[in-house]
């Protein structure tokens, strides 16, 4: 089966989430693909934006389903 993204933050996920963190809720985060930027390796992206632009970085995490 292929993971994907939720298409909606359900109660298991709110129960998942709250079992790594009980503080903070999920939410979903807008992609937007920037200019000169590689496909699937948003950790790169990420990084190379944040050295560029002199920004700290913020990590997050990514729940993918399994429907």
């Amino acid at each position: 089966m292929k993971q994907t993204t939720p298409v909606e933050i359900n109660d298991n996920i709110l129960n998942f989430c709250n079992e790594i963190d009980a503080t903070t809720k999920p939410i979903f985060v807008k992609v937007v693909q920037a200019k000169g930027t590689i496909i699937n390796d948003c950790y790169g992206n990420v990084e190379n934006h944040v050295k560029a632009n002199d920004l700290k970085i913020q990590y997050c995490g990514i729940i993918w389903e399994i429907p």
